[in-house]
């Protein structure tokens, strides 16, 4: 039977499926039926155990026939591919593999990318916090470094600041070491990739899950700046009038001064959103093309936020 359900969840997903909301349903069954198949090992080797002296493996006519289904070679190599479901096995023994495989899910990983002051940082924020995920944001750890005078920030500071896109290979770079630190988390990647090199290397580093993509006018992202408040150390961002401060120009946690970023000036976030227009119309073909792509059109926050929940919830509650 599990077999029929992922020979079937595949051809769906490579064979004739041109429809974009088929190909995102059929991308969403076949990583549901992952996320349970640590399940199935545990239930089916108990009964494999009871019924080994009858057992015969596909393909032999001998019982306990010392290697493994072929299927399930293909199979692990498949999912260690796709990195979807982590499995170790550590023997060709059906016996030995059995009682040795680690078998179990593997991290969420999703992507959420959107305009300069589209609101990521606040979306992201909500997410983390209600699915217990790890953010990486790109920005964040680029102002950081900038902040710190490392060489990294050295390298990066008249890109960020004259909103120009850092160059590929130090982004990669960068982000494929915040990644591995966090290898076993579901994490949430905020402001990468940038561009359809970043995109492409990022899937075959670490293929992605899903992708959130918030639509926002460009005419409410140039009012939000104006008004756009942050807290340099931990990243936290308000908005006069949307997410005030508490206490005008204070951090809600710490009390610390409020800051305007370098990059929030009104001539930086144009030249910023142009070359951003450009830049993410392949990326997001690159994601639709493999079913990944969510988008969400709004506002706010708060407009966008329960399609948001809603999308992710479909994935996380299949663990």
């Amino acid at each position: 039977m599990l077999s029929d359900i992922w020979v079937l969840s595949v051809n769906k997903e490579c064979y004739g499926v041109h429809n974009i909301a088929e190909k995102k349903e059929a991308v969403l069954t076949i990583y549901c039926t992952l996320r349970r198949l640590y399940g199935f090992k545990r239930n089916i080797e108990i009964i494999i155990y009871l019924y080994v002296h009858m057992l015969i493996v596909q393909g032999s006519q001998q019982p306990n026939q010392k290697r493994l289904d072929p299927f399930i070679h293909w199979l692990i190599s498949y999912l260690t591919i796709r990195q979807l479901v982590a499995i170790v096995p550590h023997s060709d023994d059906l016996m030995v593999a059995l009682s040795t495989w680690c078998f179990k899910a593997a991290a969420f990983r999703a992507v959420i990318l959107g305009a300069p002051a589209s609101g990521k940082g606040t979306m992201s924020a909500r997410i983390v916090e209600h699915f217990k995920m790890t953010h990486i944001s790109s920005g964040d750890k680029l102002r950081l470094h900038m902040k710190s005078n490392t060489e990294l920030g050295k390298a990066v500071s008249n890109y960020v600041l004259s909103g120009k896109f850092v160059p590929d290979d130090i982004m990669i770079s960068m982000i494929k070491k915040e990644i591995e630190s966090v290898a076993d988390q579901n994490w949430l990647l905020d402001g990468f990739p940038r561009t359809l090199i970043q995109a492409e290397k990022l899937q075959k580093m670490h293929s992605v899950n899903l992708v959130l993509y918030l639509d926002v006018p460009v005419k409410v992202i140039l009012d939000r700046v104006q008004n756009r408040w942050v807290h340099l150390p931990s990243g936290r961002v308000y908005n006069v009038g949307f997410n005030s401060p508490k206490v005008p120009g204070k951090d809600d946690v710490t009390g610390e001064p409020l800051s305007k970023r370098d990059d929030d000036k009104v001539e930086i976030v144009k030249e910023r959103l142009e070359r951003y227009s450009n830049a993410t119309k392949p990326i997001l073909e690159f994601y639709s093309d493999l079913g990944l792509l969510n988008t969400f059109r709004g506002n706010t926050t708060n407009e966008l936020w329960p399609n948001v929940k809603e999308t992710l919830t479909k994935y996380l509650s299949c663990s």
